[in-house]
């Protein structure tokens, strides 16, 4: 067994970290976190160049290892209207540019048609997100399902999650997505308050909003909706009725989100020269975050992950599950990011670059990475924190390693802190432990970096989407 005890003690000692682990206490933990400038770069992902990254690919969807549970991921990168918070790869709505983009999108989906692995293995999960897949029009949409359904075999059941604009999503679409067994529908809402969805770019009114969302939900299907807290002069009453507002839908779940600020984009700008009112300060987003979850709590919703609420038994999130737990996720389209077997992808943004990828009839990629022995491990642990707890008996028996004697006293600490409960060896995030649960996991994972692969150095840093999703604040 693999004692990481010496190494985790080490990586914690360090003068830096000393304060985030209670060890040398002067300040609040918000503050704390909040200044902390420590990123998460995975190094049990090593980099594939491009002579070799189709071969690989090839071989690992010939001798990767069926699994029970495997997802597919499609990236449709339009919108009607770019919202002024994103900062995401996206394209102005355009019908040639979309009907030129589901072509290729189909020429993509036909590259791994005849690959035996993709014939036989069973999908449990699609999940169509963007950008605004909505945007396409009734056409487009119906070619692409048409084509998916053609190319995978989807599990009875299979949780098949289509991601849409309020403004875009009509009863014609709607049959369209029915037809082809679309049953999980989600909407970036971010707020039902028509002046703060102003400040967002967003364009429909909350009357609308709420007719749109009761009407789908009568229909039987999942509907999810994101709201956002934090945002530019949000107030603890306009989150309330938010959340009272989400309950008269009768949607099935929620996604609670931290507003992002990104440097470059439109709401940065307007904070900046103050044509927006200042966002809550770091205190106050905590006591937003926490009254979401104690509300929804009290109103009988589940919650399935740090952010993910559900109403009922219906909605599994079961996409999103697979994605942070190591499975393979089959990814298409500009922008999307995948893995199979011992693989992980990122494919490139750019449209044209994407257009000349494929009609060379090649996987469109701008990285590859190997996985090493550990990768599942990293997976694991950053799938059981973001569902708010830690197995560490499991991991051990699982893994072969040592945990519990290098983690377990600085989860004490932190314990003292208000941030998890440990019991019987396990690690349970208190609702304050959740709202941090990004640093938390940061601080972890990075610390059994150290353990494992010692000390970093500038040459070994390799960033992937989940860590670039991480390292976010």
């Amino acid at each position: 067994m693999m004692n990481l005890t010496n190494g985790l003690a080490e990586f914690m000692q360090l003068e830096n970290h000393k304060e985030l682990f209670g060890l040398k206490a002067t300040r609040k933990m918000s503050e704390l976190f909040n200044d902390c400038t420590l990123q998460y770069s995975p190094r049990h992902l090593l980099p594939i160049m491009p002579p070799k990254q189709q071969i690989r690919f090839r071989e690992q969807a010939m001798i990767a290892a069926k699994k029970n549970k495997s997802a597919v991921y499609i990236h449709i990168p339009f919108c009607k209207q770019r919202c002024s918070y994103c900062n995401f790869c996206g394209y102005p709505s355009d019908l040639a540019m979309q009907e030129e983009y589901v072509d290729l999108l189909c020429q993509e989906l036909s590259l791994i048609e005849d690959f035996e692995y993709y014939q036989s293995q069973m999908i449990s999960a699609v999940f169509i997100g963007g950008g605004s897949p909505s945007a396409l029009n009734e056409d487009q949409l119906e070619r692409l399902l048409s084509k998916i359904r053609k190319v995978f075999l989807l599990e009875s059941g299979c949780e098949f999650t289509f991601e849409s604009n309020i403004t875009d999503f009509n009863e014609a679409k709607l049959a369209i997505c029915l037809k082809y067994g679309v049953n999980r529908f989600s909407f970036g809402v971010q707020t039902f308050s028509t002046d703060l969805r102003r400040k967002l770019g967003r364009l429909a009114e909350q009357k609308v909003i709420v007719e749109k969302l009761k009407s789908l939900a009568q229909t039987g299907v999942n509907v999810i909706v994101d709201l956002i807290y934090g945002l530019p002069g949000q107030t603890m009453e306009d989150w309330q009725k938010d959340l009272e507002f989400l309950l008269q839908c009768n949607v099935t779940g929620v996604d609670l989100y931290k507003l992002q600020r990104f440097p470059h984009s439109i709401l940065e700008e307007k904070l900046k020269t103050r044509a927006y009112p200042p966002c809550p300060a770091a205190d106050e987003r905590m006591k937003l975050y926490e009254r979401g979850a104690s509300y929804l709590q009290e109103n009988a919703w589940q919650q399935l992950s740090c952010c993910h609420f559900t109403c009922g038994e219906k909605d599994k999130s079961l996409y999103n599950k697979l994605a942070k737990n190591g499975s393979d996720i089959f990814a298409f389209g500009a922008g999307a990011g995948g893995s199979i077997g011992e693989l992980e992808y990122i494919q490139v943004r750019d449209l044209n670059a994407y257009k000349k990828k494929v009609e060379k009839q090649e996987k469109p990629f701008a990285m590859v990475f190997q996985r090493d022995h550990f990768s599942s491990l990293f997976a694991k642990i950053s799938g059981q924190l973001d569902c708010g707890y830690l197995d560490l008996d499991g991991l051990e028996k699982s893994y072969a390693i040592e945990l519990k004697p290098g983690l377990l006293p600085y989860m004490k600490l932190w314990e003292n802190q208000g941030l998890c409960i440990s019991k019987n060896n396990d690690i349970m995030l208190t609702t304050h432990g959740k709202y941090w649960m990004r640093w938390i996991a940061r601080f972890i994972l990075c610390g059994l970096q150290y353990a494992i692969y010692g000390a970093e150095n500038s040459q070994n840093k390799q960033m992937s989407m989940m860590s670039e999703m991480m390292n976010l604040r």
